[in-house]
Order: C-alpha cells, then structure tokens, then sequence
C-alpha cells in the first residue's frame, strides 16, 4: 500500500490523516502515521523499515467497528509494503526555456515511437508522455544523448 492510499483510506473512514517521519541515529526511517477526528488523535501508528512496531489508541474504541478495523488493517498493510514502495515518486514537466515560451513548449515523448516533440500545452493522454520521473529524465538524458539545459522542471 502506497502512503497516498493509507491517506485515502483513512479521509475515506471519515478521519484526517497526518504524516511524519523521522530518521534515527542508525539512519533508519520511522513513519508516524495520525488518523485525527479533528483536533482529537484516534490512532497513531509508528512503522519503520521492519514494519508495524506500535499503534497508539487514544480514541479508537469510539469508533465504529468497522472503521476500527479497517483502520488497523489499512495500518498493517502499509506496514508490510516495503519502504521503496510506499511512496509514488514525483513527475515532472520538462519546459523549454524559450521555445515556444508564451504557449507552453514542454517536452513530450511518443509512447509508441520514441519521437519527442515540443507542446503547447501540458496534457497526458495515450500517445504522449509529458510527466517524467528524476528517473525516466536521467533515462531520457542518456537515450537522445542531451543534457536537457534548455529545459526547467515543474513539478506537475
């Protein structure tokens, strides 16, 4: 489970999510993840690297049964999904810096062919690629053997 679907879950039981994480002296991660029913903590959960380690119930027995479960069960399933795989990395638009500066100029890719093109406007759709990884731009950089200078980020 990926942390945008934890928050998902919990807004879904009616609850707000917060999110914090910390890094030990070991260099390891430990998340703390707030279900809040408004300024009140119902449940707060730490999860590290090895998974759930504690889950601190302040309000949750007020909740109904089947939220309380879901709740505890949305909690244990982020905690078994890896670290690597919690987190949905960034996507970026790559805008020229002056091509086409007052109608868009962002970098997009065919999928089915490869070509690479300039846009007008910023949009996804089947045939064009426009939001990229760090990942998939360090890819592209090394395929059409560029540096990509002329082209700042947005995050989309």
């Amino acid at each position: 489970m990926q942390t945008v679907e934890l928050e998902k879950l919990i807004k879904g039981l009616g609850l707000d999510a917060e999110y914090k994480s910390d890094i030990d002296d070991d260099d390891e991660e430990t998340e703390m993840i707030c279900a809040m029913n408004g300024d009140e903590l119902v449940a707060l959960a730490y999860i590290d690297h090895e998974g759930l380690w504690e889950c601190k119930e302040s309000e949750l027995e007020r909740l109904e049964t089947y939220k309380r479960h879901a709740l505890i069960d949305g909690f244990i399933e982020y905690a078994q999904t890896p670290t690597s795989e919690r987190w949905v990395p960034k996507k970026y638009y790559l805008k020229h810096k002056w091509i086409l500066k007052n109608y868009g100029g962002y970098l997009s890719i065919r999928e089915d062919t490869g070509e690479v093109f300039l846009l007008g406007s910023n949009w996804d759709d089947n045939v064009y690629a426009m939001t990229f990884t760090k990942e998939e731009i360090e890819n592209i950089k090394r395929k059409y053997e560029t540096d990509l200078k002329e082209f700042e980020m947005i995050e989309a």
